[in-house]
């Protein structure tokens, strides 16, 4: 997940394929890749999830879209730009990090996965 949200090639890759599949040609947007003259390439995506729970519990309240934000990719953010609270990192139940993506993902739930 960091190589398809960040800069590299990976991105550019997978933002042409997504959008060959989807008739699209606006998912620069969803990615990092126009940074990519600006942005150091070493170090900047988190390898962890990351998240804001406030804005997670707010979006239902606005009829909005449950997603994780781009920023919270960014290793370099620590706290959510619009609560100005530290973004979690760690499950509140069993205090595990979580991988940024797996199959059973879904935004605004904590997904673990135990390996071993």
């Amino acid at each position: 997940m960091c190589g398809i949200n960040g800069i590299g090639k990976l991105a550019i890759d997978f933002i042409n394929v997504i959008q060959t599949l989807n008739f699209r040609t606006d998912l620069q947007k969803t990615t990092l890749i126009n940074w990519r003259n600006v942005l150091p390439t070493r170090g900047l995506m988190r390898t962890e999830k990351a998240w804001c729970g406030v804005c997670y519990q707010e979006k239902p309240i606005f009829k909005e879209p449950i997603y994780d934000q781009l920023i919270w990719y960014i290793k370099a953010v620590q706290c959510c730009p619009n609560h100005n609270i530290n973004l979690a990192t760690k499950c509140p139940n069993c205090s595990r990090t979580m991988q940024i993506l797996s199959r059973k993902t879904l935004p605004g739930i904590v997904s673990i996965v135990i390996v071993g």
